[in-house]
């Protein structure tokens, strides 16, 4: 299969790949240190919904809850072996933020998933070593989990920067997967 033709301006699949892996990292890493934390993670999960969409095959055209899932399972959760959460449970967190900007999603008030309680800063902290025991004696025992901020912008931008690298691999194989990054990952200009 040929690859497909793109205009001369137009960047390389691998430019696009770590330009929206970059730009995704400063977005978020810019809204850490403002302390906007809640709109970090809707940088990140919706970047996670892409990822999850670009890893699966060339044939899919939509993000789905399998396809965040399993980015999250194959790729971040490796990063990180501390985290007390799943894939399912990151999803639930996901839609509590994204739908209503909350850590409450249909999957934890259904017991499905565990539901995360974010903190951010010096881990070694008082409240930070006390916060993991008080948010797993909350209501529905062991429904409840401290997530740290810190590790999980950490483990985000190591799982997307090699995730990157497997995309471009991909897509140097695939012209397929190649048209798919061209159309999912937009690129806007500035005259």
């Amino acid at each position: 299969m040929t690859k497909p033709s793109t205009p001369a301006f137009a960047p390389s699949a691998e430019e696009l790949i770590i330009g929206f892996a970059t730009n995704t990292m400063t977005a978020a890493t810019l809204l850490y240190k403002n302390n906007l934390l809640g709109q970090m993670l809707l940088i990140i999960y919706s970047a996670i919904d892409t990822m999850g969409l670009l890893d699966a095959p060339p044939a899919e055209t939509k993000a789905t809850g399998a396809l965040f899932k399993n980015w999250v399972k194959t790729h971040l959760l490796p990063e990180d072996s501390s985290f007390e959460f799943n894939e399912v449970d990151l999803w639930g967190a996901r839609c509590g933020v994204l739908h209503t900007f909350t850590t409450a999603s249909d999957l934890s008030d259904k017991g499905s998933a565990k539901q995360l309680h974010y903190f951010a800063g010096d881990k070694t902290s008082e409240l930070a070593q006390t916060l993991p025991g008080i948010v797993q004696s909350m209501e529905g025992g062991g429904k409840h989990v401290a997530a740290n901020l810190d590790d999980m912008l950490a483990a985000f931008g190591k799982a997307t920067a090699k995730f990157a690298r497997v995309l471009d691999g991909k897509c140097q194989q695939d012209a397929a997967c190649e048209a798919r990054l061209r159309s999912v990952l937009q690129q806007h200009f500035v005259p």
